[in-house]
């Protein structure tokens, strides 16, 4: 952080030098084809993309204690996918936190 920091104060002061305005560090500007996500592209050469984001949204409303969310995300993957390791491993450990033990 100490470097971003030297950095910073640089610029600015090299800006405050040659009067132009400053606007931050210089950051290269990404190319319109790095910006675009194809949603029926493939993570780990298994699920798409798509149901990529359901099952890691379902793992996020799991660790919220949303349990019936988590499983609502689940129900919009197919059955081939719902097979797949990953969402497995998910959809289970909704189960078992939707279903409390009794005491």
């Amino acid at each position: 952080m100490k470097i971003k920091t030297l950095l910073h104060s640089a610029f600015r002061t090299l800006a405050r030098r040659l009067s132009v305005p400053w606007r931050g560090l210089p950051y290269p500007q990404p190319r319109p084809e790095q910006l675009t996500l194809e949603l029926d592209q493939t993570v780990h050469g298994q699920l798409p993309l798509r149901d990529a984001m359901h099952v890691r949204s379902a793992e996020l409303w799991l660790k919220l204690g949303q349990s019936e969310l988590a499983l609502h995300e689940l129900q919009s993957l197919s059955a081939a996918t719902r097979q797949l390791p990953w969402p497995r491993q998910v959809e289970q450990a909704a189960l078992n936190h939707s279903n409390p033990i009794p005491a």
